[in-house]
C-alpha cells in the first residue's frame, strides 16, 4: 500500500512497470487519467475568481474546489491502475499539472490572501528547478524518474498550507509553514543528488523505504492532520 500522500499517477505508473518502457506520445493526452490531470489546471481560475470575491460563501466554494482538485490527484492514478491506461505522457503531465496549479494558485493567494512573497518565490523557484532539470534529463538522457517520497510530502504540505491561507486558518499556517520549508529543502537536496548521479552516468534508484520509516511518516502525518482539524474547529467554530 502507498502512503496517504503517495497515491497519484506517479505511484500508479511506477508501482508495476518500469518507467523506461513508457514512451511520451502527445495523442495520449486524450486518455482519461491525463484528462483528469489537465482538469486540475482548468479548475484553478475558478479558485482565483472566488478568492477575489472575499466572502464566507466564496471561501466555502474555494475549499470545495480545492477538495475537488485533491480528488483528481488521486483519481488519475486510480484510473490509470484500474483501466491499465499508464503512459509516459501521464508520468510527466501529472507532476507538471500539480506544479502549474500550485504556481497559479500562489499568485492568486499573494493578491487576495497576503501570502508571503518570499515563500511564493521559494515554492515556484523549487518547482522551476525541478521541471527544468527533468526536461534536460529527458532530452539528453531519455530518463524519466518519478518523484521521491520527500517530494510528494513537500507538495502535500504546500497544498495544505495554501488551503489554510484560503480559509485564513492562522494556527495551521504557523504550524505547516516551517514543515513545508523543511520538506522543500530536503526535496531539493534529494533531486540534486539524483541529477548529479545522472550527470556522472550512475544508476538512479529510489532510496530504500524501510517499513519503520513508512510507519513514522504515516503516524506523523495523521498526528499533524488531527492537530490541525482540532485547532480548526476551536479557531473557527468554538472561539
Amino acid at each position: 500500500m502507498p502512503d496517504p500522500v503517495d497515491v497519484g499517477y506517479t505511484w500508479a505508473v511506477t508501482a508495476n512497470q518500469s518507467i523506461t518502457d513508457l514512451p511520451i506520445r502527445l495523442r495520449d493526452i486524450w486518455l482519461p487519467p491525463n484528462l483528469i490531470s489537465v482538469s486540475r489546471i482548468l479548475i484553478t481560475p475558478l479558485v482565483g475568481y472566488f478568492l477575489a470575491r472575499n466572502d464566507s460563501r466564496a471561501t466555502a466554494v474555494c475549499v470545495a474546489l480545492l477538495a475537488l482538485i485533491g480528488t483528481t490527484d488521486f483519481l488519475d492514478g486510480y484510473v490509470a491502475r484500474r483501466l491499465n491506461l499508464r503512459s509516459g505522457l501521464g508520468l510527466v503531465l501529472d507532476p507538471l499539472a500539480d506544479k502549474l496549479f500550485a504556481a497559479v494558485l500562489l499568485v492568486e493567494l499573494v493578491l487576495f490572501r497576503n501570502f508571503p512573497i518570499w515563500l511564493a518565490i521559494m515554492i515556484v523557484g523549487r518547482d522551476l528547478l525541478i521541471v527544468i532539470a527533468g526536461m534536460l534529463v529527458i532530452r539528453h538522457w531519455n530518463i524519466r524518474t518519478p518523484s521521491y517520497i520527500v517530494g510528494q510530502y513537500a507538495f502535500f504540505s504546500v497544498i495544505l498550507l495554501l488551503g489554510f491561507y484560503v480559509i485564513r486558518f492562522n494556527f495551521g499556517i504557523e504550524l505547516i509553514t516551517p514543515i513545508s520549508v523543511a520538506l522543500m529543502v530536503l526535496s531539493l537536496i534529494s533531486y540534486g543528488r539524483r541529477f548529479a548521479r545522472i550527470l556522472r552516468n550512475q544508476p538512479v534508484t529510489p532510496p530504500t523505504d524501510r517499513p519503520v520509516y513508512k510507519i513514522l511518516r504515516v503516524t506523523l502525518t495523521v498526528v499533524i492532520l488531527a492537530i490541525c482539524v482540532t485547532m480548526l474547529i476551536v479557531e473557527k467554530w468554538l472561539s
